[in-house]
């Protein structure tokens, strides 16, 4: 039991350190959003154009670090009640391995391959 409570602070602190992390990149997005300028000048086309791209950027960035951060808490929830690391699909053990790279990690690798396959062949269905 001690190396499980061992494994469970480790991955615990992983996640507690993830979540600082993209925690900051939220915040350092947001603080770039209301430093840019609404209008404080006249942009001619190109300009506008670019400033545009910047901030649907700076958005898509924004959503995808509230999504992992959204992740990181479930994953945090599920290392308190006892329900982390296990996959969502089959209910084996995901390897340690990969939760140290993946700590938000909700599938094995192989189901998640299996997974990301049946999203290809979904894909390439609609696109015929």
């Amino acid at each position: 039991m001690q190396q499980s409570d061992k494994r469970r602070k480790a991955l615990e602190e992983i996640l507690v350190n993830k979540r600082k992390e993209v925690v900051q990149q939220i915040e350092h997005l947001m603080v770039a959003q209301e430093e840019t300028p609404a209008g404080s000048a006249i942009l001619d086309t190109g300009d506008q154009s670019l400033k545009n791209h910047e901030t649907d950027v700076d958005l898509t960035l924004l959503e995808m670090n509230n999504r992992r951060l959204k992740e990181i808490e479930e994953a945090l929830l599920k290392l308190r009640e006892d329900r982390y690391g296990m996959c969502e699909e089959c209910g084996a053990e995901i390897s340690s391995g990969r939760l140290k790279a993946m700590p938000f990690a909700k599938y094995c690798v192989v189901c998640k391959e299996r997974q990301e396959l049946f999203e290809r062949i979904e894909r390439s269905r609609t696109e015929v």
